[in-house]
């Protein structure tokens, strides 16, 4: 379902964990306009896979959402920066890399 979506948005003024809604989004393509707060910021690279906007400030995030609805070459570009940063950082064999990595340091092999 989110992959039938134009972008999601994330527009949290709370510091959160991993957020996952923007994981899925970028799995499936789907640029996220999301605020530049904690993880928010580490997980979405701004003009790459989505776009930031400042946390409480309801201005910027409609006009930031308006600039990607009202482009579709960058929100072509944000939607294949989006899988492509998806599958570098978060997909399944890459997390499991990071884990042996993990235990490798710690001498557990």
């Amino acid at each position: 379902m989110i992959g039938r979506a134009g972008m999601l948005i994330f527009p949290s003024v709370c510091y959160e964990g991993l957020p996952c809604v923007a994981l899925e989004a970028l799995a499936a393509g789907v640029p996220v306009v999301a605020s530049d707060i904690g993880t928010q910021a580490e997980v979405v690279a701004d003009g790459v896979s989505g776009l930031l906007f400042k946390a409480g400030d309801a201005t910027a995030l409609v006009r930031t959402a308006r600039m990607l609805q009202g482009s579709p070459e960058l929100a072509a570009r944000l939607a294949k920066g989006a899988r492509r940063d998806f599958a570098s950082r978060y997909s399944a064999d890459r997390s499991y890399d990071r884990l042996v990595d993990v235990y490798k340091s710690v001498g557990a092999t």
